[in-house]
């Protein structure tokens, strides 16, 4: 699944991430500069990427999962950044909604490039109960 994130300097993008449970997950983000479509080169404007789940919408609570730049979080393409999520990170987290933000370094400085809720959806069927 793919997001377009219309990037500005002072306000993160809003987007939301839901996953399935104990399965295999990527997503990718594109990046552009806000009101155009011209593409962000993430490798010359970023030098660092982190990504933390957590469970409130606080940097205090629980982090229940961390992606950084190289473990979990690739640059895939000029203007794109690919987030893999094993299905061994989530196959312990209960279904619910938690919350992430996606932090950057650009020109020394960190800040927020995206900020939003992460979904885990739980399966409702047990197969032994299914023949």
């Amino acid at each position: 699944m793919s997001t377009t994130v219309p990037y500005s300097d002072s306000t993160p993008a809003k987007a939301v991430i839901a996953i399935q449970r104990g399965t295999d997950q990527a997503r990718i983000f594109q990046f552009q500069e806000t009101g155009t479509e011209d593409p962000i080169e993430v490798a010359a404007v970023y030098s660092d990427f982190a990504l933390d789940v957590r469970l409130r919408q606080n940097p205090s609570s629980t982090r229940l999962l961390r992606y950084t730049l190289g473990d979990g979080i690739e640059i895939t393409d000029t203007d794109k950044i690919t987030l893999s999520i094993p299905m061994a990170d989530t196959a312990s987290i209960e279904g619910g909604v938690y919350w992430f933000d996606l932090l950057c370094v650009k020109a020394g400085n960190t800040q927020a490039l995206i900020q939003g809720r992460f979904e885990i959806n739980n399966n409702v069927t047990i197969m032994q109960e299914v023949s």
